[in-house]
């Protein structure tokens, strides 16, 4: 059951594989279709009844580093946001798929990086250091919810502040703002305010491009996932780096993941990503700091928007005995945080000790509540939450479990389509007039056991949740792709 978006991303790695994709596309899937097909390949594109015209405009004028691209870019990205102009979601997936298809230079990553921030952003001077994490993306991503909590505990005695940026859904991987999203209320913090806001307290806010703030990267954003066309490392690039040049931070960390469910499957890929946008800041004159890690690195058990809050929230609520924190998604928190608050001379241990003493007190928990709450989310909801996360947040839902029939090791045949099944199938947009998404779904999936984890046979493998009712074929499919191993005598 691959979406369209996962057939069309995977073709790029199998050339002499038919592009088939399987249900109606979307006027962008159309238009990388168009282009595959120009390109020579075999697609199923005569299925679809195809009634946009001259869709290779833009795309011509970009090979030929013609002036006029940009002009013309922008009012196609401007058409389909603001009306699901048909033509322009077409003339925009040829592009994002040309680009895919043949590359893009490091001089164009940067035109395209400063093209994203515009139009100019300016905020008050800040009376405190601005510090941010930001990830490149991978499945299950729970730093965006666990750090902003941690940092929050941090900022006073650090005298630092975060504008923490978050974002939607991109291919596969599920976004924060989704996953914040589904808290009755939650609205991400206005432009308007981040202008005038200098760091003071509440220190830590959350922030996305929308309307006021980068929001050519935010339609592009959303196209990206639809035509396939992520894990370009140019686009990816350019995208990035332009959220923190509009929001500049005096120092941000950019989390290279890679590994699978990340963008970049191998740490040479990764390691040529950071290559290239160390570069782009370098011209930039950017502060960032970029690292790797592998996605392997952190177990997880859970995929989704509600599925991956229920899981954080558990969590911070159970602590484990101080030294227990390897491979846990807090102690990477602590890390991180350590580094951010590097320059305020606070030891790194007297870091980890406060962060251990806030989990074991609760006080983390109240944290993360706290910030929510500043955010709108209900006040019910909350006090509902601190009491029992999984019924306040999957209560009411739709729900299918299915056990193991077997004991053993559980894994994937392949993280990328697990994910994609529960983003696309569990977690769906419904879209509409303008083109952004105009609801998302709420459900996810639950493993009764972390993948690399034993399993006895009659335990319950996974259970999935949905807003909406459950399709048969999903609960199959995910049966499908799960596995479980024997373990040897």
């Amino acid at each position: 059951m691959r979406s369209n978006s996962l057939e069309l991303d995977t073709s790029f790695d199998q050339a002499d594989r038919r592009i088939s994709l399987s249900e109606q596309p979307t006027p962008a899937q159309l238009g990388a279709l168009r282009c595959h097909s120009r390109a020579g390949r075999s697609t199923n594109l005569d299925d679809f009844d195809d009634t946009t015209d001259s869709v290779e405009n833009v795309t011509r004028r970009w090979r030929e580093d013609d002036p006029s691209f940009w002009g013309e870019f922008s009012d196609a990205l401007s058409a389909w946001s603001a009306s699901s102009d048909p033509a322009a979601g077409a003339s925009i997936g040829f592009w994002l798929t040309s680009v895919r298809l043949s590359g893009i230079s490091q001089p164009q990553t940067l035109n395209l990086t400063r093209f994203l921030a515009e139009p100019a952003f300016e905020r008050n001077p800040a009376t405190s250091r601005s510090v941010r994490r930001y990830p490149t993306g991978g499945v299950s991503e729970k730093q965006a919810i666990i750090l902003p909590a941690v940092l929050r505990l941090l900022s006073g005695d650090a005298r630092f502040h975060s504008s923490f940026l978050i974002a939607r859904r991109l291919g596969h991987t599920g976004g924060t703002s989704d996953k914040l999203r589904i808290l009755p209320g939650f609205v991400v913090q206005p432009a308007s305010e981040l202008a005038e806001w200098t760091g003071a307290p509440p220190a830590v806010r959350y922030f996305t491009a929308d309307a006021e703030f980068c929001p050519r990267d935010e339609a592009l954003y959303f196209l990206r996932g639809e035509t396939g066309t992520v894990r370009q490392a140019g686009l990816i690039t350019a995208s990035i780096i332009a959220k923190q040049y509009a929001l500049r931070a005096d120092l941000t960390l950019i989390d290279v993941l890679h590994g699978d469910g990340a963008f970049f499957d191998s740490p040479d890929a990764a390691d040529r990503f950071i290559r290239d946008a160390t570069a782009v800041c370098s011209d930039l004159g950017l502060p960032i700091e970029l690292s790797r890690r592998p996605t392997s690195s952190i177990a997880w058990r859970s995929i989704g928007n509600a599925a991956e809050i229920v899981e954080i929230l558990h969590d911070l609520a159970t602590p484990r005995p101080a030294g227990a924190l390897p491979r846990s998604e807090l102690d990477q928190a602590i890390k991180f945080a350590a580094r951010l608050a590097e320059a305020s001379e606070l030891p790194a241990e007297s870091v980890r000790g406060r962060i251990e003493d806030a989990w074991c007190s609760g006080e983390l928990m109240q944290n993360l509540v706290a910030l929510w709450r500043e955010h709108s989310v209900d006040t019910d909801f909350l006090a509902r939450l601190q009491v029992d996360p999984e019924a306040a947040i999957l209560g009411g839902l739709h729900v299918s479990e299915s056990p193991a029939t077997a004991s053993g090791i559980v894994g994937t045949r392949s993280v990328v389509e697990l994910a994609d099944l529960v983003n696309t199938r569990l977690n769906g947009y419904a879209t509409g007039t303008p083109g952004l998404p105009t609801r998302l779904g709420v459900g996810g999936l639950t493993l009764g056991v972390a993948l690399g984890e034993t399993i006895e046979s009659g335990q319950n493998l996974f259970r999935v949740h949905s807003s909406d009712p459950i399709d048969p074929r999903v609960v199959d499919a995910v049966a499908a792709n799960l596995t479980v191993t024997p373990v040897a005598a």
